[in-house]
C-alpha cells in the first residue's frame, strides 16, 4: 500500500460479499450481493441490560456458515436461515450507512504510516500499533455524533462483545 488510493477499493467493497451466483438476474435486475465476509465472524445481539446492540463472535452455526460460504463460490448455496439472513441484512445495511470509504481510507493510511514510522523494522516484534483499530476509533461516530464506544465485556458465554 503506497497511497490512500490503494486502500480505497477495499473500503468500497467492505460492505458487500460479491455477486450472488445462485440467482439469475430477472428482467435485467441483478440479485442483491452476498453479505460481506466479515459477517461470517460477527453477529448482532441485543443486550437487554444496556438496551443496545452489540457484536458477538459468531459461534453457534459458524461451521454451517463456513460450508455455506464455500458453496457461494459456485452459486450452489441455499438462502441462509431467516434469522441469519435478517442479521446479515442488518449488518450490511448498517455498514453502508456508516462507512465513508474515502474518509476511512485516508485515516487508515495515515495510521499505517504512523505505525510504520514508529516501528520501521518489521521484525522487531513490536505489535502494539494497530492501524485499523486506531482508524476505527478516529472515524466511528455513534448516534448524536458521539464517538463510538470500543469497550469489551464478557458475556455469559465468555464471548467478546463490541458495543455499537
Amino acid at each position: 500500500m503506497q497511497r490512500e488510493h490503494d486502500i480505497l477499493p477495499f473500503m468500497e467493497a467492505a460492505c458487500t460479499g460479491g455477486e450472488d451466483l445462485s440467482l439469475p438476474n430477472y428482467f435485467g435486475i441483478e440479485p442483491p450481493p452476498l453479505p460481506p465476509l466479515w459477517t461470517d465472524k460477527y453477529r448482532p445481539h441485543f443486550a437487554k441490560k444496556t438496551k443496545h446492540f452489540v457484536l458477538r463472535k459468531f459461534k453457534k452455526g459458524a461451521d454451517a456458515r463456513k460450508k455455506w460460504r464455500t458453496l457461494t463460490k459456485d452459486g450452489k448455496q441455499k438462502p441462509p436461515p431467516v434469522e441469519e439472513g435478517e442479521q446479515d441484512m442488518m449488518l450490511t445495511m448498517t455498514c453502508k450507512d456508516f462507512l465513508e470509504p474515502e474518509r476511512m481510507a485516508e485515516v487508515l493510511y495515515d495510521n499505517m504510516v504512523r505505525c510504520s514510522s514508529r516501528y520501521p523494522d518489521k521484525n522487531s516484534g513490536k505489535s502494539d500499533c494497530d492501524a485499523a483499530l486506531a482508524a476505527a476509533k478516529e472515524v466511528c461516530k455513534s448516534s448524536g455524533d458521539a464517538p463510538c464506544s470500543f469497550t469489551s465485556a464478557s458475556g455469559s458465554d465468555n464471548s467478546k462483545k463490541q458495543e455499537l
